[in-house]
């Protein structure tokens, strides 16, 4: 026969179990939703702060970004806005909340169109991160750097998180091919 003691031993790890299985589904629930809310937003760095800049001033930029970028039809950003505190001689990023993931996509796919603009060549496109996605990134544009000091003979980028090379010949006289991994 069993005891009182043994009873509520029992129940209590079933309930600590199932809590447990709750809490991990709603922390699976929430990571999901979060990345389904970052989807849909874009970073955009190194766009000039204007002194006492105004709402409608960083719509303006963000506009001439989007459609250097070349894209046609330019997405439709649902809100705009400067993320952080301004500090002096710091440029505080713009983050573009859009309607759909895709827009996103389709802004990142044509971001390299930035390099010939003659107003927007330092600006940077990104995905929006989390702030240890933020920090992997960071240190895997550290390591490409490294690798680009070491060989400047090839061309580096990162693609899926990790880092790629290519020869610089091949890649000025072919246009390389990127595939989607997510099809």
């Amino acid at each position: 026969m069993k005891s009182w003691a043994d009873i509520v031993k029992k129940n209590t790890s079933q309930r600590n179990g199932k809590q447990l299985i709750e809490n991990s589904v709603k922390q699976a629930v929430r990571t999901v939703n979060e990345e389904e809310r970052r989807s849909k937003n874009l970073m955009i760095y190194g766009c000039t702060e204007i002194e006492n800049e105004v709402h409608f001033e960083v719509q303006k930029t963000v506009n001439d970004v989007l459609s250097e970028t070349k894209i046609c039809p330019t997405p439709r950003a649902q809100a705009v806005y400067r993320m952080g505190i301004k500090e002096p001689g710091k440029t505080r990023p713009i983050k573009v909340e859009f309607f759909d993931a895709s827009d996103v996509e389709s802004v990142l796919k044509h971001a390299r169109n930035l390099k010939n603009s003659r107003t927007h060549n330092n600006v940077y496109l990104g995905p929006d991160r989390t702030k240890e996605e933020s920090i992997a990134h960071s240190q895997l544009v550290k390591e490409m750097k490294q690798m680009i000091e070491k060989d400047p003979k090839k061309h580096y980028f990162i693609l899926n998180k990790k880092i790629c090379s290519a020869d610089k010949d091949l890649s000025k006289l072919q246009k390389p091919a990127i595939t989607n991994p997510s099809s």
